[in-house]
């Protein structure tokens, strides 16, 4: 899960320029509207499979079901599978069902 950097790092000075310079998370900055990954989904060529168990409680299941739509709206290859447990690493019973899709998806993607 997200633990943000100690005061002093390099990472944290550069996220406090970023915010120094184009303000903090503002929707309608032009700056900020460009930095979603979503923005740039006509940059993909593959196919995209997303796992996403109901009780991860450290990212909402409701950013991969925003994203399973908006891809739902290209041509790319995609599918979504949801899981009733599992947490945020997708453990316990939801596992062995989730690295079977992922390992039939990798034979039928990357061996092409």
């Amino acid at each position: 899960s997200y633990r943000p950097q100690p005061s002093g790092t390099q990472t944290q000075s550069r996220r406090q320029l970023l915010f120094d310079t184009h303000g903090q998370f503002n929707p309608d900055n032009e700056f900020w509207k460009q930095v979603p990954a979503t923005n740039y989904l006509s940059d993909i060529t593959g196919a995209i499979q997303l796992h996403h168990a109901q009780d991860d409680n450290v990212v909402s299941i409701k950013y991969s079901e925003n994203l399973n739509k908006l891809l739902g709206q290209t041509t790319i290859d995609h599918s979504f599978y949801k899981y009733n447990s599992g947490g945020h690493n997708i453990s316990g019973s939801s596992f062995s069902q989730a690295m079977q899709r992922t390992v039939q998806f990798y034979k039928t993607n990357l061996l092409k």
